[in-house]
């Protein structure tokens, strides 16, 4: 063989090498990407979790809420203040006074027609 087709070979295995080096780098970063992007510790993951802290955030501070204000009617109840327990009475139970009347209000259906 001639130096010149050497040379030619040469630097098509050269080539070829290079070629194949790029290739298992970039399968390589790809496969990086795709663990960090969607595995078990992935940014989708963090993302989802993320999400579900502030859903369960919310849901805890509405919760203390409500347990703050059945905190303050048990306190009422206890101290069996008669104002809050007619206004229960009243609310939940139609208690009334004697000589009081209750006017109760239906709401009337609207048609499609009266818009």
């Amino acid at each position: 063989m001639s130096d010149k087709a050497q040379k030619n070979i040469s630097r098509i295995l050269t080539r070829r090498k290079r070629s194949v080096k790029r290739l298992i780098i970039l399968g390589i970063l790809l496969l990086v990407i795709c663990i960090y992007s969607f595995g078990d510790y992935g940014l989708y993951q963090y993302y989802q979790l993320n999400r579900e802290e502030k859903r369960l955030q919310t849901e805890l501070a509405q919760l203390e809420l409500e347990s703050k204000q059945l905190e303050m009617e048990r306190q009422l109840l206890q101290k069996q203040d008669p104002d809050y327990l007619e206004r229960i009475a009243r609310e939940k139970f139609g208690l009334v006074k004697p000589g009081e009347k209750i006017y109760k209000l239906t709401p009337i259906p609207l048609s499609g027609k009266d818009y």
